[in-house]
């Protein structure tokens, strides 16, 4: 019995050291639980900024641009024609008619108070030369830049609204209405039909011949009401159409009745070339021509001053041989670079279908042939102009593709 109690004391420290070793496993492994549960803790609590808010390391500012600098364009994988040596001139735009209604804003609104000041009239600016505060429009010295070499086109055939100084200014009188629109005598009916017959035909005809009589004075038409806005013209061709195309034109067909009314078209030219030149045209109804202070062209129906043309057979209006004939002025000297004061006048008489037609022919130079013993002429134009689409032989004739430019006085000066 004493042995084996000796035994058993024998073995108590082993025993004991193997629960110390348990319990020391098991404080540390709590510990440790203890520890990673605190970190979860504590950073599901701690709120985070939000990813917007990331700054970038020092080393990632350095390889942003600047905020000022220019975006970086991307190089296309295809390869770029070079380019010219010279800047490529502008292409001409669409036509522009003078009578655009003012520019509408867009709905974007805007609490700028910036407001662009009007141009001078004329005047070119360099980029970056806007005025300032202090300045005025007129305060800006405007760069000359020389007038691109472009076909021009007109608002209608009867010209574009306002005095262009490359062109021939027209005011439309309306010889049915006194200056303070009171009817004249020329008045008529109004069941009036087409009868170029009729008195106030025959006193319109009168009147328009007082005119030519009197070296075309212009007291003689101030007697009538004179539209108030002229419009300007580079040349003169209008192809078949209803006379009142004239009125709308000159945006007065509510005023002025599509009868008895004239055109008077005003200006100077330069010659082209040296040499001797005849005008060629016709109108229904009239139209005759003032070149040099001397009149060189009736082309009225029912010629009114016949002395201004020549007795040469120059064809008809038309290929077709039942079309009016056209008229031939006398032929007349030019000097190339010379300066002509120039009118030209056309009008309506009874209402009805309207055209009007002015071409220049050349002493001795050749020009294809026309049916009906006629020439392929070029229109009189004061500038490069576009000639507007007609139906060739039913609403004019076949034309030289470029007409025969008398440059205005002060175009391109």
């Amino acid at each position: 019995m004493r042995l084996m109690a000796q035994k058993s004391l024998l073995h108590k420290p082993k025993n004991l050291l193997g629960m110390g070793t348990l319990a020391f496993s098991i404080i540390f492994h709590l510990s440790l639980m203890l520890m990673v549960g605190g970190v979860v803790l504590i950073e599901g609590v701690t709120p985070k900024a939000p990813i917007g808010a990331y700054t970038p390391q020092e080393s990632s500012i350095q390889d942003l641009p600047p905020p000022d600098a220019e975006p970086v364009q991307q190089q296309p994988d295809t390869p770029q024609m070079p380019q010219p040596d010279q800047p490529v001139p502008d292409q001409p735009s669409a036509p522009v008619s003078t009578n655009m209604p003012d520019i509408v804003s867009s709905s974007v609104t805007s609490t700028s108070s910036f407001s662009v000041p009007p141009p001078i009239p004329g005047a070119v600016y360099v980029p970056g030369s806007a005025p300032s505060a202090s300045q005025t429009p007129q305060d800006q010295k405007p760069v000359k830049t020389a007038a691109p070499d472009i076909m021009k086109s007109m608002a209608s055939v009867f010209g574009s609204s306002g005095e262009a100084t490359d062109a021939l200014v027209g005011y439309m009188y309306d010889l049915k209405q006194t200056p303070d629109r009171k009817p004249t005598s020329m008045v008529g009916s109004a069941k009036e039909g087409v009868n170029g017959g009729s008195p106030e035909n025959k006193e319109y005809a009168r009147t328009v011949k007082e005119f030519f009589d009197s070296n075309w004075n212009p007291s003689v038409l101030e007697k009538f009401y004179k539209v108030k806005n002229p419009m300007s013209t580079y040349q003169i061709f209008i192809p078949k159409m209803q006379a009142d195309a004239a009125p709308q034109a000159f945006k007065v067909q509510d005023l002025v009745k599509p009868r008895r009314w004239v055109i008077h078209y005003k200006g100077s030219v330069t010659a082209p070339i040296t040499g001797t030149i005849r005008f060629i045209g016709i109108c229904d109804d009239m139209l005759a021509v003032r070149f040099n202070s001397r009149m060189v062209l009736d082309g009225c129906l029912g010629t009114l001053v016949p002395s201004a043309n020549s007795s040469d057979n120059v064809g008809n209006f038309l290929d077709d041989p039942k079309s009016r004939r056209l008229y031939a002025g006398q032929w007349f000297h030019v000097d190339a670079g010379q300066v002509y004061p120039m009118e030209v006048l056309i009008g309506e008489q009874p209402g009805g279908v309207f055209y009007a037609l002015l071409e220049v022919q050349e002493q001795g130079k050749k020009y294809e042939e026309r049916k009906n013993g006629g020439l392929v002429l070029p229109l009189f134009q004061t500038s490069s102009t576009r000639i507007p689409s007609y139906d060739v032989n039913k609403e004019g004739p076949k034309l030289e593709s470029k007409g025969m430019v008398f440059n205005s006085a002060s175009d391109g000066k």
